[in-house]
């Protein structure tokens, strides 16, 4: 039953995104090499909640991805650092334009929710940052709307923050506005998880950077370039960073073993998003 569910909720994005005009072929199987004898980590949660139920190779989790174009860079990411565990299954379920405001939201969180999850990460903002400047209080209902959705069924949501934006875009204020509206809503509910991404994505002044050092401590550009303007899309050193905060978040609570080596340089990295623009994710180093 829940094999069907996923292959529908698979379908159901697919039609999504080909009526957003979204190409999601680049979003593939993975193979990864999995450690099938070795333990999972049995460490408490850092934070003192419960720590959920232990993944198996024969029970693996169930993790859905959702959110905006920023995620969607995120999204492969997101599902090598999980699924090179060998103990979970992603599904990867963002695309442009989705905002908690936005028309058919509802029908996405439903089709969402209808593939039967245990831990949904959720990773947007974007589209909603006027509203929720001109109105935090109505925002913060929604938010509340939205996680009472989620969590109706016992699921886990990782809520990201909206990373730091180019200075040019003018977007500061209202996306620190945001983020505090979401965390506020996850400080309250247990189920909740609220990372931020300002350091991870910002460096120590959580201000935008294009390049920081990558997993392997080697700067790489983690920011697209487009135009010959900083972006704030990913790319893949971005997106690896981002799989490796959802891991540590998704393992706090349901323990996880060890990642397969190099997952963060794996094919995954090749897919086509990380060359939109063209030439996006490789910089000279040089922008306007």
């Amino acid at each position: 039953v829940v094999a069907k569910r996923w292959a529908a909720a698979a379908l159901a994005l697919l039609l999504t995104a080909e009526a957003c005009g979204v190409d999601i072929s680049g979003v593939g199987e993975a193979s990864w090499p999995s450690y099938p004898d070795e333990p999972a980590t049995t460490a408490a949660s850092p934070d003192g909640r419960d720590v959920r139920r232990t993944p198996t190779v024969e029970y693996p989790l169930r993790v859905t991805s959702i959110g905006d174009s920023v995620a969607f860079d995120a999204d492969p990411g997101i599902r090598a650092a999980l699924e090179s565990t060998g103990r979970v299954i992603v599904m990867n379920r963002s695309y442009g334009g989705v905002g908690l405001l936005r028309p058919q939201f509802d029908g996405y969180l439903t089709e969402t929710m209808d593939g039967n999850p245990e831990v949904v990460v959720v990773m947007l903002g974007g589209w909603d940052l006027g509203e929720a400047s001109t109105d935090p209080v109505g925002y913060r209902r929604r938010v509340d709307q939205v996680l009472d959705v989620l969590v109706a069924e016992g699921v886990l949501v990782v809520w990201l923050g909206m990373p730091p934006t180019p200075p040019d875009e003018g977007l500061e204020e209202a996306r620190v506005i945001i983020n505090e509206l979401f965390e506020e809503a996850a400080a309250v509910r247990p189920d909740v998880d609220y990372r931020s991404t300002d350091a991870l994505l910002g460096g120590p002044d959580g201000r935008f950077r294009r390049v920081l050092p990558g997993l392997d401590s080697r700067p790489a550009q983690v920011r697209k370039v487009r135009e010959g303007h900083d972006d704030g899309h990913l790319c893949q050193a971005g997106a690896a960073l981002i799989g490796d905060l959802v891991y540590a978040a998704v393992g706090s609570h349901h323990p996880l073993p060890r990642r397969a080596l190099g997952w963060w340089e794996a094919g995954w990295t090749d897919d086509e998003r990380y060359d939109d623009p063209p030439g996006g994710c490789s910089a000279d180093g040089s922008v306007e």
